[in-house]
């Protein structure tokens, strides 16, 4: 990876830090680099960088927003999930997803596509990755990443 690719992993890396601190709810995100290799060969190195035994899978994400990333992936970012705290229910203000989408389009370019990976099945083999996880890829200019949302509080 070159360093303009790294540097604009590691800023993204630092939105997504924020985003999780403002939740304070025990969500945690990252990014990751996989390559210059196309969205459909991802999986293998994504397995391999978060130490996934199990065979990872690809599913439809659900209705894309405008910026063509799921909405599901929107609703990480916005919501806390405190399930103990029930007075505890306001969401995150809107404009950070925004925010999240023009600072990735501007530094790694538009997600041509976007996928949802995961086991496909209940598996203790991620229990590393949070109690409940979801994994975005998505394929930008020749190059694929991904982000991991996880919860574990």
């Amino acid at each position: 990876m070159n360093t303009e690719l790294q540097a604009a992993v590691q800023k993204l890396e630092g939105y997504l830090l924020a985003i999780s601190e403002l939740k304070a709810d025990g969500s945690s995100f990252s990014c990751h680099y996989l390559g210059q290799i196309p969205l459909s060969n991802a999986l293998l190195p994504l397995s391999a960088r978060l130490r996934i035994e199990d065979e990872l899978r690809f599913f439809p994400p659900d209705n894309p927003t405008l910026s063509g990333l799921p909405s599901s992936f929107r609703h990480w970012l916005c919501t806390r999930r405190r399930v103990y705290e029930l007075d505890d229910t306001q969401d995150i203000d809107i404009r950070l997803f925004d925010g999240f989408v023009e600072t990735m389009n501007e530094e790694l370019g538009r997600p041509e596509q976007c996928m949802l990976a995961g086991l496909g099945r209940p598996s203790l083999a991620g229990l590393h990755l949070g109690a409940i996880w979801d994994l975005y890829v998505f394929h930008a200019k020749g190059h694929t990443y991904a982000v991991l949302c996880s919860w574990d509080s």
